[in-house]
């Protein structure tokens, strides 16, 4: 932020999920996902409608016991849509909610993962915050000796991982990570202009067939 105010940069695109303090909502400032608060504008993916859809794939696809593990940021952030969307789905099925949900540093997904199975060992369905959370699900799966996609199914989020080297390609969440960083782009020209801006700008996600589904 310093070197924006010092007028160093032109402007800034924020991608992170930790508090700054005070930020002034005048200065030409977009971010991803966060909510900064009245006057700064955010490009974010579907996230809510995309996650349902993730949820109701796997009650369709056999799963009966469907769990959700998910990191929890320090400040307001619309990947919060992610476990609120499956708490929702499982509501609306009368079933139980298997929730995880914490903050945790990169890194720590296979620790977190070990912990959601010691809760809810009988689980059949996993959807993940991440694809790094769906990658270590897929391994701590196996420690514990389940199949995947026989006795367990998993969809990720994000769309970072193409290929998984020696294990199935995973079911994930895509975010159309071209389209959110031109629209951010945009966003931020326009405000260095001074024009009139939205307030949020969304972006369709899709879900991505892997071998992680039944």
């Amino acid at each position: 932020m310093h070197h924006q105010t010092t007028k160093r940069v032109d402007g800034i695109i924020f991608i992170t999920h930790y508090d700054h303090g005070d930020i002034d909502p005048t200065l030409p400032i977009v971010s991803l996902d966060r909510h900064f608060g009245a006057g700064i504008p955010y490009v974010t993916s579907n996230n809510y409608r995309i996650s349902r859809e993730a949820v109701e794939k796997l009650l369709k696809s056999g799963s009966k016991k469907v769990g959700c593990v998910c990191g929890v940021t320090a400040v307001e952030s619309e990947t919060k849509y992610r476990y609120e969307a499956y708490l929702d789905t499982m509501t609306e099925h009368s079933l139980p909610a298997r929730l995880l949900k914490k903050q945790f540093r990169h890194g720590e997904e296979t620790q977190i993962m070990r912990e959601f199975f010691e809760a809810y060992p009988d689980v059949d369905g996993i959807f993940a915050g991440s694809d790094m959370l769906a990658n270590a699900a897929y391994h701590v799966a196996a420690e514990r000796g389940k199949r995947v996609p026989e006795d367990l199914q998993i969809i990720g989020f994000d769309g970072v991982l193409d290929a998984w080297r020696g294990h199935p390609k995973l079911t994930t969440v895509e975010q159309d990570i071209p389209a959110l960083a031109r629209e951010a782009v945009n966003l931020l020209m326009k405000r260095i202009r001074r024009e009139e801006v939205p307030a949020r700008v969304e972006v369709p996600a899709r879900i991505v067939e892997g071998e992680t589904t039944r």
